[in-house]
């Protein structure tokens, strides 16, 4: 059409007496135009296929990146049931080496307010019958009893110092129990813990083998009837930090499951120290 047009322009200015220099320059002049109009919508064209590519490529490493991120979350949530199974086997072992320590003890107080109290016990000491005299019967009987006497002593002060023993040997397992089953947190699953008394209250202190010199406090919070008890995350310096990470948060305010808190600000601490430079 636009070959057409210019044709009949070109007829047209003929009959009216244009020369063929001067119609040829007009024809040549639409022609530049009409090119130079072609040049720039195919450069506009080319812009367009352009960022259209830039940004394809963008959407595919998004798509590459929350890939990469799924995965790490999903390991992420398997290390956290795997914590949440340590926690409780922990807190099952703490209260029953607790109450093991308090039997031990208590038995060991019962024992040494008997040796204390220790006295004449008819059931091990014979009675002599007055055939002898009384002087007689009183000094078999004297004789009788600091042998009772005596031998119970021995006696107990053997058992009290077997006893002694059982206990320290207890303490001694129990300190390395402890000291493994920390190893073997620290190594599995990245955290420190450590307990600390605060008063009444035992507070635990949690340190990443991923952020060194920082600690995340958590105290148990007590039951109440229909209600578990459940642990709080105290205020601290790397904990106020957190709390300005939304999906970091979403564990404990959402989910109320601190093993994958622990677990997502692992999977984000780890990523920092792999991520390229």
């Amino acid at each position: 059409e636009g070959h057409e047009a210019r044709v009949t322009v070109l007829r047209e200015a003929l009959k009216r007496g244009i020369p063929k220099e001067e119609a040829a320059r007009l024809l040549a002049q639409d022609f530049a135009e009409e090119l130079k109009l072609a040049q720039q919508k195919a450069k506009a064209t080319e812009d367009v296929a352009a960022a259209r590519k830039k940004a394809f490529e963008d959407l595919q490493g998004e798509v590459e990146r929350l890939r990469s991120k799924t995965l790490r979350l999903s390991e992420a949530e398997a290390k956290a049931e795997k914590l949440e199974r340590l926690n409780a086997d922990l807190w099952a072992s703490a209260q029953e080496l607790e109450q093991q320590q308090r039997r031990l003890t208590a038995e060991l107080e019962k024992r040494d307010q008997l040796y204390a109290e220790l006295d004449f016990d008819p059931n091990t000491t014979k009675v002599i019958h007055l055939t002898r005299g009384p002087s007689q019967w009183a000094q078999a009987s004297s004789t009788q009893q600091a042998t009772a006497d005596s031998s119970s002593a021995r006696t107990g002060d053997l058992e009290r110092r077997q006893a002694e023993r059982q206990l320290d040997r207890f303490k001694k397992a129990t300190k390395k129990y402890v000291q493994e089953f920390r190893e073997g947190i620290y190594g599995l699953l990245g955290w420190k813990l450590e307990m600390k008394a605060a008063g009444a209250h035992m507070r635990w202190h949690l340190s990443s083998r991923y952020e060194a010199g920082r600690e995340l406090i958590f105290q148990l919070r007590p039951g109440t009837v229909g209600r578990q008890a459940e642990f709080d995350m105290l205020s601290t310096e790397w904990a106020e930090e957190l709390s300005r990470d939304a999906q970091a948060m979403a564990y404990l305010e959402v989910y109320r499951s601190i093993p994958g808190f622990l677990a997502a600000v692992t999977a984000d601490l780890l990523s920092r120290r792999t991520a390229p430079n």
